[in-house]
């Protein structure tokens, strides 16, 4: 399965929650199974370590995202904005023998992408599996392009990540 579609499937497998912890904590631990599959690019095609996701990443996106209730889009933002933080701050912790890791130039325009997204899917009335569908994509979007540096000669290597 295309990583872009495990999103999208991670999303519409989830429940209607009636609070807000255990929505966010569903949200958070679907974006991190999503990027359980991420790897680097072509040349090394290194792969992500759970552990570090399980243990690092989601917990500060759960931090994040509280507030998605009246937040919404902004609350999924800051909490893919501090998953990508907790990357960025332990590279090799997430990808074996990083040096560097940059975040997705997008991440930091997912409010403004995602919106748009909601008020369709409000307006429409779309079925849970159509909006849940064009969440995905956007949120998919806007993280490609982030970067891992690894050790190499004469030059180090900048891998995409996703």
């Amino acid at each position: 399965m295309r990583i872009e579609a495990q999103l999208a499937t991670n999303l519409q497998a989830l429940v209607l929650y009636d609070n807000e912890p255990d929505a966010i904590d569903a949200w958070a631990g679907a974006f991190a199974e999503y990027f359980k599959n991420a790897v680097t690019g072509m040349v090394l095609n290194v792969p992500i370590l759970a552990d570090a996701i399980d243990g690092l990443a989601k917990p500060a996106m759960v931090g994040g995202m509280v507030g998605l209730s009246t937040l919404g889009a902004q609350a999924i933002q800051n909490g893919i904005s501090l998953f990508w933080a907790q990357m960025i701050a332990s590279p090799p912790l997430f990808f074996p023998a990083a040096t560097l890791i940059v975040m997705a130039p997008g991440v930091t325009g997912i409010e403004a992408a995602l919106q748009p997204i909601f008020d369709l899917n409000k307006n429409e009335e779309a079925d849970k599996n159509t909006a849940m569908q064009r969440i995905a994509q956007v949120i998919h979007a806007q993280n490609a392009g982030g970067t891992a540096t690894f050790p190499g000669v004469p030059n180090p290597i900048v891998e995409t990540i996703l």
